[in-house]
């Protein structure tokens, strides 16, 4: 159930397993609206969802689609090259007026599985309460978590 007071967020990941861990734990605070499994589809989706147009039906969105308020953040996961980031951002080049997050692969994570995406989505919610504090909402750029 979606939360009226949540930020919305779009996520980047490759694994839905672990993007449906990382949704629960970011809640209540965050929501994860929208969810791209690939480059491909981020690149083709997000620029879409950016300037508040729902974007056509992908059973790999594992997010709540609810498009209702316009996403605050998008946030990479670690399974992306940076080519592939840089795809994305190149894509929403003049429509992004949110913070993108880079997945920092130098900080350690447990194994993949479930825990890994509760462990990394607490480190977020760390990392997202930060850029907030700091004015970041509402305004591109790049930013590690």
């Amino acid at each position: 159930m979606s939360d009226a007071k949540a930020i919305p967020l779009i996520a980047c990941g490759k694994h839905a397993e672990i993007a449906r861990a990382a949704a629960k734990t970011v809640q209540p605070e965050y929501e994860y609206i929208h969810v791209c499994l690939s480059a491909a589809a981020a690149s083709a989706e997000i620029p879409l969802v950016l300037t508040g147009e729902v974007p056509p039906e992908n059973p790999d969105n594992v997010g709540s689609k609810n498009y209702s308020q316009p996403p605050q953040a998008v946030v990479f996961g670690g399974g992306y090259e940076d080519e592939e980031f840089d795809a994305v951002r190149k894509a929403v080049e003049g429509k992004s007026n949110v913070p993108f997050l880079k997945f920092d692969t130098s900080k350690p994570t447990p194994p993949h599985g479930p825990a890994y995406g509760v462990y990394v989505a607490g480190r977020l919610k760390v990392r997202l309460q930060e850029l907030e504090s700091q004015g970041h909402f509402g305004k591109d750029g790049v930013f590690s978590w």
